[in-house]
């Protein structure tokens, strides 16, 4: 082998290494990334769950408000969360936990849902949130 070829070789040899090196922030970034877009998802299918909580709560005759507040887990996954039953629709508000990386880039977003009360006959309307009448 000519002494040009092997002198290149020999000065190339990290270079694999200090590719790597410069490319691990991005893909830390595009790790908490998809982190980010876990908790969203989350937090979106807790508010879901919270409505439907309520839903079979208002049915049975239970506290539909309470149904919702126990259907969503702790708040290390969810950040702030907002259960609001009035005229027979409960609504549940969530605001997804934001990752450092990403706080000020998503701005400040809430997720909703909603589902409809169906009170059967015999069940106190009060319980819903409706006046009796």
């Amino acid at each position: 082998m000519p002494k040009a070829v092997h002198r290149s070789i020999r000065e190339a040899r990290g270079q694999a290494s200090i590719s790597l090196l410069a490319s691990l922030p991005l893909l830390a970034l595009a790790g908490l990334a998809l982190l980010q877009a876990g908790l969203i998802g989350y937090a979106a299918w807790t508010a879901a769950d919270g409505a439907r909580a309520a839903a079979r709560a208002g049915y049975v005759g239970a506290d539909p408000e309470g149904a919702a507040n126990g259907a969503v887990p702790i708040a290390a996954l969810v950040g702030d969360v907002d259960v609001d039953v009035a005229e027979g629709i409960a609504s549940v508000a969530v605001t997804p936990l934001r990752l450092p990386p990403f706080s000020g880039a998503l701005g400040r977003f809430r997720l909703h849902a909603s589902t409809a009360l169906v009170v059967p006959a015999g069940v106190s309307s009060s319980a819903v949130g409706e006046p009796d009448g």
